[in-house]
């Protein structure tokens, strides 16, 4: 089970992919040091989750599931204008 409130690096892992789009693992682990826009969904039987979040000025979209105790990230870009605007509109008020 992730603990979302406390997500240290240590709770992370990456699958090759997560860095295709030019996001660095240091983006990742900065996104968890602020407010963070989570959405669960299932693909093929599998929990996963759509997050949202600021990592160095960039708005970041990840895709990631929960495995064996740590959040294995597979899939990361830029946020769409989309998820920007909704990630400022429920955490920069």
């Amino acid at each position: 089970m992730v603990n979302w409130d406390n997500i240290k690096p240590q709770d992370l892992e990456y699958a090759l992919r997560a860095f295709n789009h030019g996001i660095i693992k240091e983006e990742y682990e900065e996104i968890f040091c602020h407010p963070c826009y989570k959405k669960k969904f299932k693909y093929k039987g599998e929990l996963r989750y759509l997050i949202v979040g600021k990592a160095y000025g960039k708005y970041i979209l990840a895709i990631a599931t929960p495995r064996r105790g740590k959040l294995r990230i597979f899939s990361g870009r830029e946020a769409s204008e989309e998820h920007k605007s909704f990630y400022r509109s429920k955490y920069q008020k």
